[in-house]
C-alpha cells in the first residue's frame, strides 16, 4: 500500500510540474526554474495537508506522512532541476 501511495504521489507532482513547465511565464530566461521549484513546494505542502488529514487510513504517522512525501519531492527536484 505505500509503494502504490508513494506511485500516486510521484504521479501528482509530475502532472502538477508538467502543467507549470507548459504554463511557464518565465520559460525561456534565468527564472524558468523558479516557477518549477515553487510549483514543487506548493504541492510538497497540499500533499502533506491532505494526507496528514487521512493519516488514519493509511495507518501512517504524521512524520512518516511528512517523510514519505518529502523523499518524493526530492526526487522530484532531482529530477527537473540542477542545483
Amino acid at each position: 500500500m505505500i509503494d502504490e501511495l508513494k506511485s500516486q504521489i510521484e504521479s501528482t507532482f509530475e502532472n502538477e510540474v508538467k502543467h507549470a513547465f507548459n504554463n511557464n511565464p518565465m520559460k525561456d530566461t534565468p527564472l524558468e526554474g523558479m516557477i518549477i521549484h515553487n510549483k514543487i513546494a506548493e504541492t510538497s505542502g497540499v500533499l502533506k495537508n491532505t494526507l496528514n488529514g487521512l493519516k488514519d487510513k493509511f495507518n501512517l504517522t504524521e512524520v512518516e506522512v511528512n517523510n514519505l512525501v518529502d523523499d518524493v519531492c526530492s526526487k522530484i527536484l532531482n529530477k527537473y532541476l540542477k542545483f
